[in-house]
């Protein structure tokens, strides 16, 4: 990282961790109870294999647009899609916003795990590892029954505020492992070392988000604590370790459940992983002098010394070793990181047009005469716009959500610069033209009061 190492450490203040958390997380399910499994093989198999091959219906220009969308598990978890294909030993995958999940049709006594579950980045970001796990251990209950559940791969991330990317920090890093760099563009943005099992990078985070919007949701965690993209005016840099299987066997016992011994060798894995890279805070002449010059390996290990026993220089590899439970609490409600996507909009509207096209036709007037339509029929039949009924259907999505956010304790804030709740400002001042379309939406009507509506004035207008 390119710090000013010999600096007192006094002057370092600008140096600040900003987010500490798991950043990806992947558990197998194996069910250990054979007649909730029975069940599971008659009832689910049959609807997933029902529900595929209707998405296999779908007309779509790729596989992303092609699905089709149920609630498989019931209302309280919400709805998710299945495609129109599986992956090696998982038959059926299922995803939503939050979750990506893949069935298996292995046997029970067989050792392959039946489910395997990806979390997201921004839903473990939002809510945590801990009770992100513990709504798909619920939904993996009904579904299984008795299961052991095993990590089978463990993102843990720590953002620094006040470093910044340096193709000579390949040698402040004293261990044997293989590095390759990575970059945006033609710039390099970052390394990392090993393969496989485990691999640690680090990377200029900003430069990543800059080219990747759906990951913008961290900086609102970020200037929580201290960072200002205007006023401080320096780099943001992740470092990442990564385990995998192989590598996690070596915390736990073979056979049995690892989530929860996992999670709470979170410290340790991270201790772990600094320990394997080594890291040392050499000036640049050191770095050149040790990548560029034929020196003895005596000479280097001496230099590496000589910087990790100067206390004057910022010892940062002893910084990034904290591990602050504080940083990895719940920064802000769920729905305040997921941010309107215009690219993902743009994909949406793709699928909507290929399919419109090959259901009506390929001449261009077919789609606004498919619109005028949509938008009589909804006219007629609820007494709404068609821009009024897309903003009811984001706020059904809404009122579902926070059933299970209700549920699983977590209170949201509403933070009106989100579409979701620019919809809700809607409802708020629109109820009069929209008492038809909440009457058929009944079923939601005391959630929508209690989540959302606060001054009297509008609770009145609901009653």
């Amino acid at each position: 990282m390119q710090f000013e190492f010999m600096r007192p450490r006094s002057s370092m203040s600008s140096t600040i961790i900003l987010s500490q958390h798991v950043d990806t997380l992947h558990v197998t399910f194996k069910s250990t109870d054979n007649e909730a499994f029975a069940r599971y093989n008659v009832n689910h198999y049959n609807s997933m294999e029902y529900y595929k091959d209707k998405a296999q219906e779908v007309e779509g220009f790729d596989l992303k647009s092609r699905f089709f969308e149920y609630e498989p598990f019931g209302a309280e978890f919400g709805s998710f899609r299945i495609g129109p294909q599986g992956n090696g030993q998982y038959r059926y995958i299922m995803q939503n916003d939050d979750l990506m999940m893949f069935f298996g049709n292995a046997k029970f006594d067989s050792d392959a795990p039946h489910i395997k579950v990806e979390f997201r980045a921004h839903y473990l970001f939002a809510i945590g590892h801990k009770k992100a796990f513990a709504f798909v251990e619920k939904l993996v209950n009904k579904v299984l029954g008795a299961h052991i559940a095993r990590v089978q791969r463990i993102d843990l991330a720590t953002d620094v505020m006040g470093a910044s990317f340096d193709i000579l920090d390949r040698v402040r890093f004293q261990n044997m492992f293989a590095s390759s760099t990575f970059a945006v563009g033609s710039k390099s943005t970052g390394i990392s070392f090993g393969s496989g099992a485990f691999v640690f990078r680090m990377y200029d985070k900003l430069a990543q988000i800059r080219n990747k919007y759906s990951l913008h949701f961290v900086k609102k965690k970020w200037v929580l604590n201290g960072w200002d993209e205007e006023k401080n005016k320096v780099g943001v840099v992740r470092f990442e370790v990564q385990y995998r299987t192989d590598e996690l066997k070596k915390y736990t016992v073979p056979k049995i459940g690892n989530v929860d011994a996992i999670f709470n060798a979170i410290p340790s894995l991270w201790a772990k992983a600094l320990q394997k890279i080594k890291y040392a805070p050499l000036t640049n002449d050191e770095a050149i002098k040790i990548s560029t010059t034929n020196i003895t390996q005596s000479t280097k290990r001496d230099i590496y010394k000589k910087a990790r026993d100067d206390k004057s220089r910022f010892q940062f590899g002893d910084f990034l070793k904290k591990l602050d439970a504080s940083l990895s609490d719940l920064p802000m409600e769920y729905f305040d990181i997921k941010e309107a996507n215009k690219k993902t909009a743009m994909k949406q509207f793709l699928g909507f047009l290929s399919a419109t096209y090959k259901s009506s036709g390929g001449n261009p007037l077919d789609l606004s005469d498919l619109v005028s339509e949509t938008a009589i029929n909804i006219q007629l039949n609820k007494g709404i716009t068609l821009h009024e009924y897309g903003l009811a259907k984001v706020m059904d999505s809404y009122v579902k959500r926070q059933k299970q956010i209700e549920k699983y304790g977590l209170v949201p804030k509403i933070d009106y610069s989100q579409s979701e709740f620019k919809a809700i400002e809607f409802f708020k001042s629109n109820l009069t033209k929209l008492d038809k379309y909440l009457e058929v939406m009944s079923a939601n009507q005391n959630d929508l009061n209690r989540f959302v509506f606060k001054d009297e004035e509008v609770l009145d207008n609901v009653a």
